[in-house]
């Protein structure tokens, strides 16, 4: 029979090193705080958290006044009772030295210290002490009773059925991340405190973060192995405390000088094991899991949970650096970072590059990284540099096409197909086989070929378009959407016959559980038709397939703003961002959506980061150019002219330099030549140039408009078309201004602002009878600014009109005020 078989046999001794009197986990005081336990094991250290199972109690049924009513834990330095305070009135858990451990003076000295550290803690994230003693050679102290278990408790409950129904959480939705990281910050905010006074905990760990059972609230537990910085530490050199899985490197090293920065490891794997229900390092043995910590790489918890994004994972990734100094230098900046995901703002922390994993590497490994510095050109080093050069090429080919895509989705949404054929095939050329690259390059050829007149450019254009469609057949043989694509090519270019045959294949192969591909193409093809309802159903069903997809968030996104729910694409791209923080495109829209729905301090932010990620992105300088409006116009409203006027030029400026990026960008042409009207209106008198300035960038970006191919949106049209209407009535160019507004309100027969310049117009030309009508039907549609309409120079001459002034009055209803 080996030593271990003995030892395991042997209940007088520990079963980890042999030595005599064990605890009641069949452990000596020294193995005890640091053995591995199975995590199926019902746990035995200490808790103050109420378990449904409670193990027997043979000891007195009265320790000083309190009552004992029933044993609910034990471990190594003492066991956890919940009684009655006869004194007090009150459940509390009391914590009284175990029998076989007050012979030892350091366990003894280390309960006391427990004791003497909590009390003096008062935070609502710490288990409260209220007051210690001793009873018949017994020490012990009384504590909060803390009802809703640990988060063990949840962690063994997720692992046997998926979910705590306690707590109401489900392991693999995103809500359960959310409800991790809210319990997380929690823990980290006792820790802060804790740490301000000058004590590091040590043992940090699910099972000593206790929950509430109403309020879900976390509660630090077990400060038994806890330290005073300032104060001498009671650990021998070399000694080893706390739980294993849990303890940062220097802790396994034995080293003394351990400071808040071993919570912050312990917090960390804490948070991993919640997300994926496991942990960073695997170890068969105990030494094997302890090199793994000290040599190894930790595991990424999204390659176990998907539902763990980008920043999430750097957050762990930060936390549980092997190095002291590579982590975050305070718990409350790891707490800080949680939140900004949880808010989804931008982390402080950054994921480590490549160079830092090197010199990170020769730290774990440093006879490796020697001996790869000596032998310089061995044969097994030019396979190690082999291959890491191959994934520095991989890494640099997945960063080329992210760019490219991102270029590609800006001009598919503007429209310029012609342009978006350039960065498609730079993305085909690094990646021969990427059907959505396919799709978009072959959706564009049939575009373009079915609208140009040039019949040698019609045919090369619809030839090279079906010739992506069949690569995409080709890939994908048995995929119903792969039919699908080929069939609505077929179709553009004229094919009938054929785009018949490939939807019948289509049909045919469409299966009966489509797959997430098939949902997401669907999905696109409804949103290109402007079935944006369907688009947002398609690409819900292909997310609920393979959750945390950006390009499927990113998609629905830009279906739900078309639908008008700014809301839920405001949603769909704060996930984007949590998933990829250097998603600028997705940044930037955030950013604008943010602004639209009134949140203008936080789009901003957005915004600024888009632009310091990518400074040449010339719609992110169309997006501060509208804030710079928007802020002008309100600076305006408020009587600030000065500040109204350096809003409108900075305006002025990112519209200028949006333009000095992309030439062709519409939408910069009409913010500038907005900036430039605003900026006139500040004026005493007309500025002629700003004006015919403004009215050229407003027709040229008509005339691009309607030069786009496929059917550019009438509303586009309509906004440039009543930008140029306003910019000419105030040069008082009537007659060209008044047929641009009986357009626009034919354009958008819904909309009041095109009434309301109509008006103007009208009556600037002293036909009082219909600017009166247009009015009228401004007012139906739903414009009750009376107090713009009274002060607008445009109907001086309708100021004595009874007719004018009833409508001045019933606006003031409509707007809620009284007449």
């Amino acid at each position: 029979m080996s030593a271990d078989e003995s030892n395991t046999g042997d209940r007088t001794r520990c079963a980890e090193c042999g030595a005599a009197q064990p605890g009641p986990d069949g452990l000596c005081a020294s193995c005890s705080p640091t053995v591995i336990r199975d995590p199926d094991e019902e746990p035995l250290t200490e808790t103050v958290a109420e378990v449904t199972r409670p193990d027997g109690y043979a000891g007195p049924a009265q320790i000083a006044h309190f009552r004992v009513i029933r044993k609910l834990g034990a471990g190594g330095m003492g066991t956890v009772l919940e009684a009655e305070d006869e004194k007090m009135n009150r459940r509390v858990a009391l914590k009284v030295m175990a029998r076989h451990q007050a012979l030892s003076d350091k366990a003894e000295k280390r309960f006391e210290q427990e004791a003497w550290i909590a009390g003096r803690l008062d935070h609502p994230n710490l288990v409260k002490v209220y007051e210690r003693g001793g009873w018949e050679e017994l020490s012990y102290f009384s504590m909060e009773l803390v009802h809703g278990g640990s988060l063990a408790d949840v962690i063994r409950n997720l692992k046997e059925r998926g979910r705590d129904d306690r707590f109401d959480v489900t392991f693999g939705t995103g809500e359960y991340v959310l409800w991790a990281m809210k319990r997380m910050i929690e823990a980290a905010r006792g820790l802060q405190y804790a740490h301000e006074k000058g004590v590091v905990h040590r043992d940090i760990k699910p099972m000593n973060l206790l929950l509430t059972e109403r309020s879900e609230l976390v509660k630090i537990a077990d400060f038994g192995l806890a330290i005073e910085e300032e104060v001498t530490r009671l650990t021998s050199a070399g000694e080893v405390l706390g739980t294993l899985i849990y303890m940062a490197p220097e802790q396994l090293m034995g080293k003394q000088d351990i400071d808040a920065r071993a919570d912050i490891y312990a917090l960390g794997v804490t948070l991993f094991e919640m997300l994926t229900l496991d942990f960073p390092y695997t170890g068969k043995t105990r030494q094997m899991y302890v090199n793994a910590v000290l040599s190894g790489e930790a595991r990424r918890p999204s390659k176990l949970n998907e539902r763990v994004g980008r920043d999430l994972e750097v957050v762990i990734g930060k936390a549980i650096e092997r190095e002291p100094r590579d982590r975050y230098a305070t718990i409350a900046e790891m707490a800080d970072d949680l939140e900004a995901v949880l808010q989804h703002r931008p982390i402080k922390a950054r994921p480590s590059k490549t160079a830092e994993r090197v010199v990170k590497w020769a730290r774990r490994q440093p006879f490796r990284a020697a001996l790869v510095a000596l032998l310089l050109v061995g044969g097994p080093l030019l396979a190690v540099l082999g291959n890491r050069a191959v994934e520095l090429r991989r890494l640099s080919r997945e960063q080329s096409i992210e760019r490219f895509e991102v270029e590609v989705r800006r001009l598919w949404q503007q429209d310029r197909l012609g342009e978006v054929l350039a960065p498609v095939s730079e993305i085909l050329r690094l990646d021969p086989d990427n059907l959505s690259a396919l799709h978009t390059r072959s959706e564009a050829r049939a575009t373009l070929g079915s609208q140009t007149d040039d019949p040698v450019e019609k045919q090369r254009l619809c030839d090279a378009a079906v010739t992506d469609a069949e690569r995409i057949v080709e890939l994908e043989p048995d995929a119903a959407w792969a039919y699908r694509v080929k069939a609505w090519v077929l179709d553009k270019v004229g094919r009938g016959d054929e785009a018949a045959e490939a939807t019948r294949l289509a049909e045919s192969l469409r299966p009966e559980e489509p797959t997430a591909n098939d949902l997401f193409f669907e999905g696109k093809f409804a949103l290109t038709a402007g079935n944006y309802q369907e688009a947002v159903d398609l690409f819900s069903e292909s997310l609920a397939l393979r959750p945390s997809r950006p390009v499927l968030l990113s998609a629905r996104a830009s279906a739900h703003e078309e639908l008008g729910n700014l809301a839920d694409a405001i949603q769909d791209h704060r996930v984007v961002l949590a998933l990829n923080p250097e998603d600028f495109e997705s940044m930037a829209n955030l950013g604008r959506l943010l602004i639209e729905s009134g949140a203008i301090e936080e789009g901003e932010r957005y915004i600024d980061r888009a632009l310091e990620l990518a400074p040449g992105e010339s719609s992110i300088h169309e997006n501060l150019s509208n804030l710079a409006m928007i802020r002008g116009r309100e600076a305006t409203a408020s009587g600030d002219v000065e500040g109204a006027a350096g809003h409108f030029k900075q305006a002025e400026g990112h519209a200028r330099e949006a333009l000095a990026l992309d030439a062709e960008g519409i939408w910069s042409r009409i913010n500038l030549g907005a900036s430039l009207m605003e900026q006139n209106r500040l004026l005493e008198a007309p500025d002629e140039a700003l004006i015919d300035e403004a009215v050229d960038h407003y027709e040229a970006a008509i005339e691009r408009l309607e030069a786009l191919p496929g059917q550019a949106q009438g509303s586009e049209i309509a906004a440039a078309q009543v930008n140029s209407c306003d910019a000419l009535i105030q040069a008082r160019r009537l007659e060209r201004a008044l047929g641009l507004c009986r357009e626009v309100t034919e354009t958008l027969p819904d909309e009041p602002v095109g009434y309301y310049n109509l008006a103007g117009v009208l009556a600037l030309l002293g036909r009082h009878d219909e600017s009166l009508a247009a009015l009228e039907r401004d007012l139906e549609l739903g414009d009750a600014d009376w107090q713009y309409l009274e002060a607008d120079a445009w109907f001086e001459s309708l100021r004595d009109d009874p007719r004018f002034r009833d409508l001045l009055k019933r606006m003031k209803t409509a707007a809620g005020e009284d007449a």
